[in-house]
């Protein structure tokens, strides 16, 4: 076989690798984006969708327990499936035990800590009111690195290509390097970034307090596209199949088109919508002031069902296999049929709960008066 023929299979068998390849990256990167992978960390993944596939085969509340040793809790739960991560007014990022709620180690920090962490390769992410992101060792709950911003941190973290991305009430989204703590880029709103950063199909999504949703660049850190919304954003959009499902302070609950930033369609609740919706498997729900849970068709919005509290649901609620489970204002945590909205059982704590469900094989974790533990 001549030189020039040995060249030219193989430039033709490298095109067919490279092509195959290309696809390949294609059809993993759709799979993703579709099927994001969970993650210890607030809203269970990267899209921050609020869903499970983790079954916890209760069919009622039998037992619940509480770490005491507290003074509230609003940063939601996360696990390695070891110990149980969170933050508390108490000024600390706490680790229990998850099998028996014994306290592992705690790390102090200035003021509240109301960021949910993300655990990572051992490390956990996360802010406290105390103006700092802290990365601390799971194992030890010793100081990994830290970093100033110019504000409180309510917003939880989430981890991009090496960068560890959230934001701050002083107006900025930070891209932090994981390993070195040191600034990436920064990008500037105009208000409070109170919500937390969403990546889909390569974009960073982000609302804020100024009344625009952002879609950022999240490895440079340039703007995309931005949209204002006319009242506040404080809510994490969820997102699934291109769609980021949000509520703004006016009651407004939108179903955005990604990457042409178009509305799709509105529902509207009677007040404000603090909680970060939770969409999978056809439905999605989002709580309100107005003291109820709704459930929408996410394809249209068009509504399922609403569940009434006694008081607000600013918790942001988790759909899991059996049920759709949040907290109220009125200090009750609650299993609701993910069919017809009617209660399977309620639970009744010491305080009001705002944060996240923890769903896990053998017990559900959230955080009210005190961390709670439901088996």
């Amino acid at each position: 076989m001549s030189g020039d023929l040995v060249r030219r299979k193989l430039g033709i068998e490298l095109s067919h690798l490279e092509s195959t390849l290309a696809l390949t990256d294609k059809v993993l990167a759709e799979y993703h984006n579709r099927f994001p992978d969970s993650q210890a960390m607030f809203r269970n993944n990267i899209h921050r969708s609020g869903c499970t596939e983790i079954s916890t085969g209760l069919s009622s509340a039998v037992q619940i327990t509480s770490f005491h040793n507290l003074i509230s809790v609003h940063s939601s739960p996360v696990t390695d499936g070891k110990n149980i991560y969170f933050g508390s007014n108490y000024r600390y990022l706490h680790a229990l035990d998850m099998h028996t709620l014994q306290e592992r180690w705690r790390f102090k920090t200035g003021k509240e800590v109301k960021s949910t962490p993300l655990h990572r390769n051992g490390i956990l992410y996360f802010g406290s009111f105390d103006t700092w992101f802290y990365a601390v060792h799971a194992k030890s709950g010793m100081l990994k690195w830290k970093y100033k911003t110019g504000d409180w941190i309510f917003s939880s973290p989430l981890y991009h290509e090496g960068m560890i991305i959230f934001g701050s009430m002083d107006g900025n989204v930070y891209a932090l390097d994981v390993d070195s703590g040191k600034e990436r880029w920064r990008y500037e709103t105009g208000h409070w970034v109170i919500a937390s950063p969403v990546i889909y199909d390569n974009i960073l999504l982000i609302a804020g307090r100024d009344m625009h949703l952002y879609a950022i660049d999240p490895l440079r850190g340039k703007l995309l596209s931005r949209r204002d919304f006319g009242s506040p954003l404080h809510a994490t959009p969820a997102v699934m199949n291109g769609k980021a499902y949000f509520g703004d302070l006016k009651g407004n609950f939108y179903m955005l088109n990604i990457h042409s930033f178009t509305i799709d369609n509105i529902a509207y609740a009677r007040m404000a919508i603090f909680s970060s919706a939770a969409v999978c498997n056809g439905l999605v729900c989002v709580g309100s002031r107005d003291r109820h849970i709704y459930a929408y068709d996410p394809s249209d919005l068009s509504p399922i069902w609403s569940f009434e509290a006694a008081r607000a649901v600013h918790s942001s609620p988790v759909i899991a296999p059996e049920a759709v489970y949040f907290g109220s204002d009125d200090g009750f945590f609650y299993s609701l049929s993910k069919a017809d909205g009617t209660m399977n059982w309620q639970l009744e704590t010491d305080g009001l709960i705002r944060t996240s469900p923890l769903v896990t094989s053998t017990a559900l974790f959230f955080g009210g008066q005190y961390l709670y533990k439901v088996y």
